[in-house]
């Protein structure tokens, strides 16, 4: 529920161009099952996952290549980006930032 209400906020910020779905794999830590669910997705130029522990950090670290999901503690409401030409590959994705909810949340105060 919590991560549907995330996506909706997203939604309003970006208006139209976000559409939401929903997908089981995303609630299992595993990162494999989530990679194939985002290889089912390779026509999107962005998408956005949102998750919550330990699952996203998991995730990130396989995209990333590091060895660890620890060196990836997000914490409620933060964020991060990352390109990828395919999700399966381990490592084959490039960090483009990391933000911290406080962060996130002074920047979206701004106007």
């Amino acid at each position: 529920m919590r991560a549907r209400q995330t996506a909706e906020i997203a939604r309003k910020a970006w208006k139209p161009r976000v559409r939401i779905g929903e997908e089981r794999a995303l609630t299992q830590p595993a990162a494999a099952r989530i990679v194939r669910v985002l290889a089912g997705h390779r026509r999107a130029s962005l998408l956005m996952v949102v998750g919550h522990e330990p699952g996203v950090s998991t995730l990130l670290a396989h995209l990333v290549g590091a060895k660890s999901a620890s060196a990836f503690g997000f914490k409620k409401g933060g964020a991060a980006l990352v390109e990828t030409s395919d999700p399966r590959l381990a490592g084959s994705g490039e960090l483009l930032w990391f933000l911290p909810p406080k962060l996130l949340s002074a920047r979206g105060g701004r106007r």
